[in-house]
């Protein structure tokens, strides 16, 4: 049995050659975390557990996902889950399973801020010009389901066959056996993405619960399928809806907004260029998106709870916060929580904004430090006891500037 990786350890990273036959593209990875992914069989009654008290009723659901859940939307990441099925021996079915409901149920903290590229020793600094600032993507990804700890790696895909055989196309920090995305970054054009969960929904019931039959049964895509074909392949994904977007908005909203109309579970979305960053709060097929120059942070409440909340001080216990992410925010409370985790950033920003516009003119832009930035990603509660990674991301670059586990143990 595989020794569960410390919180020091970094997170192991692999090359997936697109130039490859897709069955072929994970065999490093799960030849590393092989015996680590057959515990999936474990987490997914586990996750069952969450919407079915009845034993028996899980193992009929068991048997019919055995049955039932047998390939993805996209054809290339099928045959991916199937090359990883056959070299690990995890059933399909469970891998499947893993690829469509993984991206419903994680909280997180996600958003941008500029960046000052100048000494690190002070914690804020005066822009004065667009090329001394830049905006990073900041990502905190929260689950309760500990077992995912293990699986956590970073992909960097690469196409041996293209003028650049070895130039890294897009880094994704995903799961050993998710061939999603849930947090990705492109170096040409430069741009990063992350998803959070949303727990509410805006259209009707029925037809949410349709479109998740759908992606089970592999008639539509995961979110996380869509995240990574939009950095993959993005003309694929424009090619997928109408584009209906203002020839007068910039480029980044124009994705942004074509993003809305594509089908998919309920979300917030949020992208960044180096100079621009938006969150899309995401329903079935519509969605309404906030852009930005400055800075910008999302949780898993919509905005208009900002407002109605953040002149309230909210604070959430330990306890309570493992209880409500452990639920996949199926509880009373979990507004609240998420609200805790926006104050405790934008108030840091505020306070430094403020500090910065007292000192010089009004008309000037504030900007931190990186290493402030990573200072105020490691601090409770944007980094918790259910935390699996932090990170900041340079969509400039295309480079992950800086990416820890979270504390196994409460900090």
């Amino acid at each position: 049995m595989s020794t569960p990786p410390s919180s020091e350890e970094p997170i192991p990273r692999f090359t997936i050659d697109l130039a490859r036959p897709p069955r072929e593209r994970y065999d490093e990875v799960v030849q590393v975390f092989g015996p680590r992914m057959r515990s999936l069989t474990g987490l997914f009654d586990s996750l069952l557990s969450m919407f079915i008290a009845s034993t028996w009723l899980r193992q009929i659901v068991i048997g019919l996902s055995k049955v039932c859940l047998r390939r993805v939307y996209d054809d290339e990441e099928n045959e991916e889950i199937k090359g990883i099925s056959a070299a690990s021996s995890v059933p399909l079915y469970l891998l499947v399973a893993l690829n469509s409901l993984l991206d419903c149920l994680l909280g997180c903290t996600s958003g941008a801020v500029p960046v000052s590229l100048g000494k690190g020793s002070r914690r804020t600094s005066v822009e004065t010009s667009t090329e001394q600032t830049r905006l990073l993507h900041f990502r905190a990804l929260d689950w309760g389901m500990d077992e995912l700890r293990d699986l956590l790696v970073v992909l960097e895909y690469v196409d041996s066959s293209s003028e650049y055989p070895n130039r890294v196309i897009s880094r994704s920090i995903t799961y050993a056996g998710f061939v999603g995305s849930l947090t990705m970054i492109r170096y040409v054009p430069g741009l990063s993405i992350s998803l959070n969960q949303r727990p509410c929904h805006d259209c009707p019931s029925r037809n949410l619960r349709w479109h998740q039959l759908l992606v089970l049964f592999g008639k539509r895509r995961s979110i996380g399928s869509i995240v990574r074909s939009f950095l993959l392949h993005p003309s694929q994904q424009i090619g997928e809806v109408e584009d209906t977007t203002d020839s007068g908005s910039s480029n980044l909203v124009k994705q942004a907004l074509i993003l809305t109309l594509i089908p998919s579970a309920p979300c917030y979305l949020i992208i960044c260029d180096g100079q621009e960053a938006t969150v899309i709060v995401k329903d079935y097929i519509t969605g309404s998106v906030q852009s930005t120059r400055g800075f910008i942070a999302q949780t898993n409440h919509d905005p208009e709870n900002h407002e109605n909340s953040m002149a309230q001080t909210h604070e959430t216990s330990r306890r309570e916060r493992r209880k409500v992410i452990t639920s996949a925010f199926g509880v009373e409370g979990w507004i609240e929580e998420s609200v805790d985790r926006l104050q405790c950033l934008q108030k840091k920003w505020d306070r430094l904004a403020q500090r910065a516009k007292s000192t010089a003119s009004s008309s000037a832009k504030s900007s931190i430090t990186e290493r402030t930035l990573r200072k105020w990603l490691s601090e409770y509660p944007t980094l918790n006891e259910c935390s699996h990674f932090t990170s900041i991301l340079d969509p400039t670059t295309g480079n992950i500037q800086w990416l820890i586990r979270g504390p196994i143990d409460d900090p």
